[in-house]
């Protein structure tokens, strides 16, 4: 971390913090994975449910998101000459879709296939921050 290598404070922190999000990806991946599968509403079902929007609504409220998608939108000019920064901008972007699979799953065996009623406030924080235009 020190000047000799090369790298900064920023780009440890960056790799951190791909390291984080690729993590929690792999995690809600898995539990995106074996809970996708069920087709009745079991006592499991109902009770990973319910801990998926505790989980989401925690990671809403802490301001993980907001802070992903400031870092992001902060990242200026080409990012191909920084592999450490390429990846961790795609594992950012990679917990974002495992949050977005999972909030669906909760979602559509709540409501049918309505997302308006989303009570983690993820989808509003994911306009709010407008990670979408950061991201095209």
């Amino acid at each position: 971390m020190g000047s000799s290598s090369g790298r900064t404070a920023a780009q440890t922190c960056h790799i951190v913090f791909g390291a984080l999000c690729r993590l929690l990806s792999t995690i809600f991946d898995t539990l995106y994975g074996h809970y996708s599968t069920l087709t009745d509403s079991t006592d499991d079902s109902l009770a990973f449910n319910h801990i998926i929007q505790d989980v989401i609504s925690y990671i809403v409220s802490v301001g993980m998101i907001d802070k992903l998608s400031l870092m992001m939108a902060n990242t200026r000019g080409p990012v191909d000459d920084n592999p450490e920064l390429t990846q961790c901008l795609r594992s950012v972007v990679s917990l974002f879709s495992s949050l977005s699979k999972l909030m669906a799953l909760r979602v559509e065996h709540r409501f049918g296939a309505r997302l308006a009623d989303d009570d983690t406030q993820l989808m509003l924080t994911f306009q709010m921050t407008h990670i979408g235009g950061v991201v095209s």
